[in-house]
């Protein structure tokens, strides 16, 4: 077998291969990785020629959400932490702080008629908590969602490709963890700097390969998701990416949490994430006490506090503005 050449940087000498399988439904099938020595950059070897199989309808980013009152109480939340404040906002937010999304979008510090386009959107529950906090021109693409459809009057999601938006431009583009399902990393990048208004930023939310948990866990890491994540960088690899593209890194922030531990030790248990015995479906049958997952949750901020998080936030932002 010949040896693999890296997709990213094109090196071809001493890439190492992994076999993993895929766990999140406890399919077991096993698929082919490799590592490159030269960028650390990830990818699948074998990718089904189809890959609606391995994104089942409860796929988590395809859940839907019918909880109102717990979703007004987080529209108060997330307009708390955008700059609307209130009493109410201040009380939840002291008691549970601030959504996580609204984390991601503050340093991006955008205009409320902002247009944003999030790719990968799954069911759309960002977009809506984003509308609901003010942002109206909002806009989803991804292909395995069930159908196209409005949010209120002005937001839409599409099911499609990013390239049926050509033509269009938005100020914000998101990526939460989607960009690593994209068959062309390369050719994405190049579709999205042309969707990219002057002075706008891209966000790519993504697992990436230079931390702690892929070195400790390797073929058991639970973001390598096989085969959904196709391509997994480093930031040294989408720093390549990003130059080739027309786009420069302007600020990356590791965001992981304990599921990088708790989910890859499972894994190494061959205890699939919709187990019943997985911390995911519920802690009543899981492995772990609540004093171990709480070291985890611990182990995750240090991870991040020391750049060595299983993933990142990355801002792009082109090279020309």
């Amino acid at each position: 077998m010949a040896e693999p050449v890296c997709r990213i940087c094109s090196n071809s000498r001493g890439n190492k291969t992994y076999t993993a399988r895929e766990m999140m439904f406890g399919l077991r099938t096993e698929f082919h990785y490799a590592e490159c020595v030269e960028c650390g950059s990830l990818q699948l070897l074998d990718i089904p020629d189809d890959l609606s199989p391995y994104y089942e309808t409860d796929y988590y980013s395809m859940a839907g959400r019918a909880q109102p009152i717990k979703d007004r109480l987080r529209t108060i939340r997330s307009r708390q932490a955008l700059g609307k404040p209130s009493l109410v906002g201040r009380a939840l937010e002291r008691a549970l702080g601030k959504p996580d999304w609204t984390n991601w979008v503050i340093p991006a510090k955008l205009a409320w008629d902002a247009r944003i386009l999030d790719v990968g959107c799954g069911s759309g529950r960002l977009l809506e908590d984003m509308f609901k906090a003010g942002f109206k021109n909002v806009t989803g693409v991804d292909p395995f969602t069930d159908a196209s459809r409005r949010i209120g009057t002005t937001g839409r999601i599409i099911k499609g490709e990013l390239g049926d938006l050509a033509g269009e431009k938005f100020d914000f583009v998101m990526m939460h963890h989607s960009f690593e399902h994209v068959l062309d990393p390369e050719a994405t990048l190049k579709l999205t700097a042309d969707l990219l208004a002057p002075g706008g930023l891209l966000l790519i939310r993504t697992p990436v390969a230079d931390s702690y948990a892929w070195r400790k866990y390797r073929q058991n890491w639970v973001q390598l998701d096989a085969p959904r994540h196709i391509c997994i960088q480093t930031e040294a690899s989408l720093g390549l990416l990003a130059q080739r593209t027309g786009f420069k890194i302007v600020n990356a922030i590791r965001d992981s949490q304990a599921a990088q531990i708790w989910g890859s030790e499972q894994y190494e248990r061959d205890i699939p994430l919709e187990d019943p015995r997985s911390l995911l479906t519920g802690p009543k049958d899981a492995i772990f006490t609540p004093d171990e997952v709480r070291q985890m949750e611990a182990r995750a901020r240090e991870l991040n506090e020391s750049g060595e998080g299983d993933q990142a936030c990355f801002y792009l932002a082109r090279i020309d503005d």
